[in-house]
């Protein structure tokens, strides 16, 4: 079986922490980061904002990501092999590519690919918080998060919705993060469907606590905590669906 699972969103909400977290602990998984496939600088347009279009879908080499989909989807073993991931055989036969970006419903080859779609978010003030706190390759300009982050992100999410492309509900932060924390993140409901990827167990020192709260409503099956230090040890955080 071969699943696709998108983890979309707006800018800083913690996408690449959960696809790197659910890389780390899934077997047979592979990740594919849309900000790898950013144009070089000096095809970025500026805008009538008076920014650079760093946030707009035609910065992106979409094909050549639309590529590496497909060159997943020919060959999954090949391809985990291809990119340092040791397949393992004794896993349930099934492979998982984490598709992670802020455009990921936006280019329409991509849509029906996705075995579930999810998408992230976190408030208006948190965002900007974060994105103050990052370092980019090309910094901010002043400005940049009001003037031309934050649009695109609305413009392009009202596109998505009026699309119809359906994803899981929203994850999203129950309260504000305190600077220098973990992000405590939650699911407001059980999503209508999951995915069947079977049992799994996933050593606690490679997820981060942060991102627990939202595997039930990324997976179905029996996952488990497996404590190293006490391998009798087995703390269930997921009960087999009915």
């Amino acid at each position: 079986m071969k699943l696709i699972v998108g983890i979309g969103g707006m800018t800083n909400g913690g996408k690449t922490t959960l696809a790197n977290g659910l890389h780390r602990s899934l077997p047979n998984c592979c990740v594919i980061h849309q900000d790898d496939f950013f144009k070089p600088q000096d095809q970025i347009a500026v805008g009538e904002d008076g920014f650079k279009q760093w946030d707009v879908l035609e910065s992106l080499d979409m094909e050549a990501m639309l590529s590496t989909v497909r060159a997943w989807l020919s060959n999954p073993q090949k391809f985990a092999r291809a990119h340092g991931v040791n397949v393992q055989p004794g896993a349930p036969d099934t492979h998982i590519l984490l598709l992670e970006g802020f455009l990921l419903y936006s280019y329409e080859p991509l849509v029906d690919l996705y075995s579930r779609r999810y998408f992230l978010t976190v408030p208006y003030e948190e965002c900007k918080w974060r994105r103050s706190t990052r370092t980019y390759t090309v910094p901010d300009p002043p400005g940049l998060f009001d003037g031309h982050v934050w649009p695109m992100y609305q413009k392009y999410k009202r596109e998505m919705e009026a699309h119809g492309v359906d994803v899981g509900k929203s994850l999203s932060r129950t309260r504000p993060a305190r600077r220098g924390s973990e992000p405590s993140l939650s699911h407001p409901s059980a999503l209508s469907s999951a995915l069947p990827l079977g049992n799994l167990e996933v050593p606690p020192e490679v997820l981060p606590q942060s991102l627990l709260p939202l595997i039930p409503s990324v997976f179905s099956g029996s996952l488990t905590l497996r404590s190293a230090a006490s391998p009798a040890r087995v703390t269930s955080l997921l009960e087999q669906p009915q």
